[in-house]
């Protein structure tokens, strides 16, 4: 990403973004150099400056000949940033204390377009304990670097790969599990589970392996996060056991259990070679142990 960008990200204005990123690379300079180095207008350039200095990112260095300016280093400044973010949460976090939340809201959202992708990388930003995912490579590409910040500060994922891909994709992280869901053509499931708490449940159409058009709802009722959550782990539970069972599972249940579990899936689907079903066996990743714990706590 462009550095100008991800500063403004952090809180500065375009002008200040690009002055700051110029001073960086081209070292002290004055208004005027400034101004021509970064297509700023001189009318606008001492007051950017002054603002970068305010921010603590800009030094002032007195010459005979006027001031001019010098860059405090990245690493110092995104520190400096950083606990600015931190003290901010802090104080936002005890002022919302003090105030009382008032009636928890349950309601169910409708989310469409990228409204809906980019309120599920938020539940990863936020979630602080335990993610359950299911979803399809479009959609893992597009959560990628919020699932690897997930998985650095030690949030527990469980993935079910809803493609059944051969091979890892890099996307997907903590424990992944590979299984292929019959969806309706065009249309890939996202179900994500954010601490027990909140859910996020929709489709993502992917174009050319990216993610596009998306449409679904999130939601903190009890009920439905209930049923995203065990949506995920009873899949993950039947994967688990077709690969450890294989094709056992014929020697080890009765006919009418075959039969009553293969009415469950009309059209196919069950994933295990049961008497009379050509489903193909389920693949699952090393680390099975680590989700059952997991799950079960």
């Amino acid at each position: 990403m462009d550095t100008t960008l991800t500063l403004q990200q952090l809180g500065f204005t375009e002008y200040e973004a690009r002055a700051y990123a110029a001073l960086v690379a081209g070292g002290e300079m004055n208004g005027y150099e400034l101004a021509k180095k970064t297509g700023i207008p001189r009318a606008n350039i001492y007051a950017v400056a002054a603002r970068l200095v305010e921010r603590g990112a800009v030094l002032p260095a007195e010459h005979a000949g006027g001031r001019r300016y010098v860059a405090l280093a990245p690493e110092p400044l995104l520190r400096s940033l950083q606990a600015q973010h931190q003290r901010a949460l802090q104080a936002a976090r005890q002022a919302f204390e003090r105030r009382g939340s008032g009636a928890e809201s349950v309601a169910v959202l409708n989310l469409q377009g990228q409204e809906f992708l980019a309120h599920a990388r938020q539940l990863i930003d936020a979630c602080q304990h335990r993610l359950l995912l299911a979803l399809h490579p479009e959609a893992a590409a597009f959560l990628a670097d919020a699932l690897r910040m997930a998985d650095e500060r030690g949030v527990h994922m469980a993935t079910l790969c809803l493609a059944a891909c051969d091979a890892a994709c890099g996307a997907c992280q903590g424990v992944v599990y590979r299984r292929a869901v019959a969806t309706e053509t065009g249309s890939d499931r996202l179900i994500l589970v954010a601490d027990d708490e909140t859910a996020v449940i929709g489709q993502v159409h992917g174009v050319g392996g990216q993610a596009r058009a998306s449409h679904g709802l999130t939601t903190r009722q009890p009920a439905v996060v209930q049923l995203a959550a065990d949506f995920i782990r009873q899949q993950l539970l039947l994967a688990t056991l077709s690969q450890a069972l294989g094709s056992r599972i014929d020697t080890l249940m009765s006919e009418p259990d075959v039969q009553a579990l293969a009415a469950l899936y009309p059209d196919g689907g069950l994933p295990a070679n049961l008497s009379g079903l050509s489903a193909p066996a389920s693949r699952v990743d090393d680390g099975t142990a680590a989700f059952s714990e997991g799950a079960s706590s």
